[in-house]
């Protein structure tokens, strides 16, 4: 018999095996359908950085990143690395009364989030906030 959450789980089993982290296609209907493409897109390592897509051949003005400039745009950096966005983790972590991985990688962050004890309400709302599904 069919269903989607079969089919779900056989293309995860079959495309996303390779990989540690959680990557179910379980998306946060609390999000735009966009923003879980770009998250799984980033599980997937397929976000075009300008670190790739300079690797790729395509040229860009620079492979630094554009909010802070002072690292090469790899998706840890955009979405873990980059010193602006430092402030908006710290204020995630005061708000949720949570603490943040010792190891802070883009991996980690979404491990961190599986391993954070919510309430199934509060967990919703939490992955939502972290763009994740």
């Amino acid at each position: 018999m069919f269903s989607v959450s079969l089919a779900s789980n056989f293309i995860d089993s079959a495309t996303l095996a390779d990989t540690d982290i959680r990557c179910d296609t379980h998306w946060n209907n609390w999000v735009p359908i966009k923003l879980n493409i770009l998250m799984w897109w980033n599980k997937l390592g397929g976000i075009p950085t300008r670190e790739k897509l300079s690797h790729r051949g395509v040229e860009v003005q620079s492979i630094m990143c554009l909010l802070c400039s002072a690292a090469v745009e790899t998706i840890d950096h955009l979405f873990v690395g980059c010193r602006e966005l430092l402030e908006i983790w710290s204020r995630i972590v005061i708000w949720w009364d949570v603490r943040l991985p010792d190891k802070f990688a883009n991996d980690d962050i979404m491990r961190w989030a599986d391993s954070t004890s919510l309430r199934v309400g509060q967990r919703k709302a939490f992955d939502a906030l972290l763009a994740r599904f």
